[in-house]
């Protein structure tokens, strides 16, 4: 975390954890379907495989660029013919 030692590196806690939700899809929707929200609003799954994501970006090009905190991964999603995609574009 910056200041370990070399035999430290790599064994915070915070390099354990499992990832965010462990749910599927599927399981995600249906409790979004539980979601109360006010008149105007909506909540869906837009993309997934963005594991711990935290930060969201959106490019010139209608990109989403999203910042993941444990994984240190940025990711660029992008949607063709109404598919999304998501790859990875930055690693560690």
């Amino acid at each position: 975390m910056g200041d370990e030692t070399q035999d430290q590196k790599g064994t915070h806690v915070l390099n354990t954890l499992p990832p965010p939700t462990g749910f599927t899809d599927d399981e995600i929707k249906a409790t979004l379907k539980q979601v109360k929200l006010p008149a105007g609003f909506k909540i869906e799954l837009w993309a997934s495989g963005l594991p711990q994501a935290r930060q969201m970006a959106w490019g010139k090009d209608g990109t989403l660029f999203v910042g993941s905190f444990l994984a240190t991964n940025v990711y660029a999603v992008t949607e063709q013919g109404g598919k999304r995609t998501v790859k990875v574009v930055l690693k560690g």
